[in-house]
């Protein structure tokens, strides 16, 4: 079926009522959200209960078709991020962008 506007704007919604983190929304049902309250980075819960929140998440989208090998959220937050261009981080680790290699994050 795939993602719709209005799954996007109710997972959006509830990570705008978090004050920012993450959210998984189906059929105009949010199933999870983590708030990420400080800088849409960090959580103020315990890392027991952020750990747990982690799993629930990844358990809800693997459930939803996402590979069992691959880390959903690890992926989301190192993706994009503009601040190295050449480089991404992902499940597999550094990865150089141009040449499509894994490189050690050790120089």
């Amino acid at each position: 079926a795939g993602v719709t506007d209005e799954d996007m704007a109710v997972a959006a919604n509830a990570v705008k009522e978090a004050g920012g983190g993450v959210a998984i929304a189906v059929e105009g049902e949010v199933l999870c959200v983590m708030p990420l309250p400080i800088a849409g980075l960090m959580c103020l819960d315990t890392a027991e209960q952020a750990y747990r929140k982690t799993v629930e998440l990844k358990h809800t989208l693997h459930g939803l078709g996402c590979a069992e090998s691959i880390d959903p959220l690890m992926n989301l937050s190192f993706v994009s991020l503009p601040v190295i261009p050449s480089l991404r981080v992902n499940t597999l680790g550094v990865i150089d962008v141009k040449h499509q290699t894994v490189v050690s994050p050790i120089i």
